[in-house]
């Protein structure tokens, strides 16, 4: 019986949590922090096309992506066929490269954002 009442104690414990991060997340969604897509704070059309309306194709992946290995990545970035396209390979980054090389992966999205002449933030 008394292990019974811990556990109960336990679940209350993490059901009183949950309801706390539930509330929490959604404060945080009520206040205007995230940001929601609109046509307005999208990306610029001319960030991922060309002139002529034809789709640019830039590729990041990380040196030790085992789910999608940058030697796959590097070969469909040269047989595709795009006006404007590119392939970097970020250092000490496996799937995530924003996550775990974030210095160079917005290096590369800066001067993928200069070379596009794209707006916005």
């Amino acid at each position: 019986m008394k292990r019974f009442k811990k556990m109960i104690k336990w679940i209350l414990i993490v059901a009183v949590l949950l309801v706390l991060l539930l509330l929490a997340v959604w404060l945080f969604i009520s206040s205007g922090k995230i940001r929601t897509y609109t046509e307005e704070n999208s990306i610029s059309e001319k960030f991922v096309m060309d002139v002529n309306g034809v789709p640019n194709g830039f590729f990041i992946s990380g040196e030790r992506d085992y789910n999608c290995p940058w030697e796959l990545v590097e070969e469909y970035c040269e047989v595709l066929s795009a006006p404007d396209k590119e392939f970097i390979k970020i250092p000490n980054a496996a799937h995530s490269p924003l996550w775990e090389n974030p210095q160079a992966t917005c290096e590369f999205l800066r001067k993928v954002k200069e070379k596009c002449g794209a707006s916005g933030t």
